[in-house]
């Protein structure tokens, strides 16, 4: 370092210059606002899980959606019922008659038999029991019956 860009002695007479520390405080601030940020967005996707979970639906309550499976002549059908996207499933019992017991909430029912079937949407309300009626399935013949 040349001569004249060395500190004078008035610099040094109290002492060696001390550095500026830089503000801790600040960066104590940006953890916490970082960390609460953090805490928000998990408590949002820790929701969002929740009431998509079939324990959500089970504080909603339950409800039912019965109804009767028969052919084009009337007649009751063993068949399947099951809502899509689910493990809720029954069978029609020997009158074509079924019943499921559901979470309150919008689903989709199919009823099915012998790989073809319906689909309907249906809405499950708490403590209610929606009847779908009579539905009638019918077959369509494969080539060659």
């Amino acid at each position: 370092m040349p001569q004249e860009q060395s500190p004078s002695l008035e610099t040094y007479r109290k002492g060696l210059p001390v550095e500026k520390k830089s503000n801790s405080s600040t960066g104590r601030k940006r953890f916490r606002s970082l960390l609460v940020g953090m805490a928000v967005i998990i408590i949002i996707l820790a929701a969002i899980n929740f009431f998509q979970s079939p324990a959500a639906k089970t504080l909603a309550g339950t409800g039912s959606v019965q109804g009767i499976v028969v052919n084009k002549d009337g007649k009751p059908l063993n068949a399947e019922i099951f809502i899509t996207g689910t493990k809720w499933q029954t069978s029609t019992n020997a009158d074509g008659q079924f019943s499921l017991t559901l979470p309150a909430g919008n689903y989709s029912l199919v009823v099915a038999r012998n790989g073809m079937g319906n689909e309907y949407p249906i809405s499950v309300q708490r403590g209610k029991t929606q009847d779908l009626g009579t539905i009638v399935l019918v077959s369509t013949p494969s080539p060659g019956d």
